[in-house]
């Protein structure tokens, strides 16, 4: 989806404004707005003014306001076009990818098949849906899109690695291995396949792969995300070999850098749960007493990583009632929700401005995103993410 939607000289000329191409590229991390690109958002708005139905002036400024992160201006300019032109491709790929940033999957879900039927031979929608479908429990569909994605595109890098982890999941290894493979052929530096076949357990690197490894992390070229995932992978290799000195080497190097990029801070995370206390009081749940939706359906297991929720999950799905859709991401998606729209409170300081009817939709959400999950006539599911821990208040 990285041709360019720009039909008419004017248009042209204001996307060489842009230092993006698509919705993908938009959505990148940005500070702000160049002046060239304010300059182009100015004057596709004066375009606008003389023709409020130019595709191309609307698609242009649903670019900017996504890399403004003004994702709601950018869905209404995009359902805009849409009302204009039902089966324009950029248009409908562009409002799938935003719906999955909103965390609206069902929405992302709808628009992407509506893409299909209109452009079947489209890889990259439908390998977005299948990004769409992956941390859901709709593993075959999700490896069904995969397949259609790698057919009209076999060499797509992320597909393969997409379907690898997908294949993994679903016990088919050998299949799973191929497609990592096939994905180190296609992009050599990139360390994520090598750290998938590592993350096998029973997966054997050869002498030879290991020098391979080795030399891509002497090199000095690689990104540090690719860098640490050789590392690990390489450590995973030489803990199988049992030279465990050089495993603690490339584990201690590969940690280390990790660090550098993970943002945690013990002493954010007590105050972030002084504030979850402040927030879900003794007064907020006396006035939100009955609220929200009654049902028994779900089955919330929370807790810490490696604390055994596995286990739990697995005991209570024995029962016949029961059914394990895993670690859901929904209640987490929802939480960001809330502050997609805030102002000046965020969560969980915006709960106290949630009205009853707001605690039932927010519910009724949660059961209808938990619908695809459920895959077997059980009255019961569990959502095992450990993290939910988080919004326990939330959830009662």
């Amino acid at each position: 989806m990285c041709e360019l939607y720009a039909t008419t000289q004017p248009a042209k000329d204001l996307l060489s404004l842009l230092s993006f191409r698509d919705i993908t590229q938009a959505l990148q991390p940005k500070t702000q707005l160049t002046e060239n690109e304010l300059q182009a958002k100015s004057l596709c708005l004066d375009l606008l003014k003389k023709d409020d139905s130019c595709i191309d002036a609307l698609y242009l400024l649903s670019l900017l306001a996504a890399a403004q992160r003004k994702l709601e201006r950018c869905r209404e300019l995009l359902q805009k076009i849409l009302s204009l032109e039902p089966e324009n491709p950029l248009a409908l790929y562009a409002l799938g990818r935003v719906f999955k940033e909103l965390d609206q999957d069902l929405e992302a879900l709808a628009v992407l098949r509506r893409l299909t039927r209109f452009h079947s031979d489209n890889a990259e929608a439908y390998f977005l849906m299948a990004t769409v479908l992956a941390p859901t429990s709709s593993t075959a569909d999700c490896i069904a899109a995969y397949e259609r994605s790698l057919t009209i595109n076999p060499d797509h890098p992320g597909a393969l690695l997409g379907i690898g982890h997908a294949l993994k999941a679903v016990g088919r290894r050998e299949e799973a291995i191929i497609a990592y493979q096939r994905c180190i052929t296609l992009r050599p530096d990139s360390g994520e396949p090598y750290q998938s076949l590592a993350n096998l357990k029973n997966y054997r690197f050869s002498a030879s792969m290991m020098e391979k490894m080795q030399e891509k992390v002497d090199s000095g070229k690689l990104s540090i995300s690719s860098e640490i995932n050789f590392l690990f992978a390489l450590a995973k290799a030489h803990e199988d070999r049992q030279d465990f000195v050089s495993a603690w080497q490339l584990y201690t190097a590969g940690n280390s850098k990790k660090r550098s990029l993970v943002g945690y801070d013990s002493s954010r995370r007590q105050e972030t749960l002084g504030r979850i206390r402040t927030a879900y009081n003794k007064e907020f749940f006396t006035l939100n007493k009955n609220c929200g939706v009654h049902s028994s359906s779900p089955i919330f297991i929370l807790g810490m990583p490696r604390s055994g929720s596995t286990l739990i999950e697995q005991i209570l799905a024995s029962h016949s009632k029961i059914e394990a859709t895993g670690e859901l991401p929904h209640l987490r998606k929802m939480v960001n929700g809330l502050n997609e729209n805030a102002s000046d409170k965020y969560y969980p300081e915006n709960v106290k401005y949630l009205k009853p009817g707001d605690f039932a939709a927010l519910g009724k959400r949660y059961l209808e995103l938990t619908t695809p999950d459920r895959q077997q006539d059980r009255p019961h599911f569990i959502d095992k993410m450990p993290a939910n821990f988080w919004h326990v208040g939330l959830i009662q």
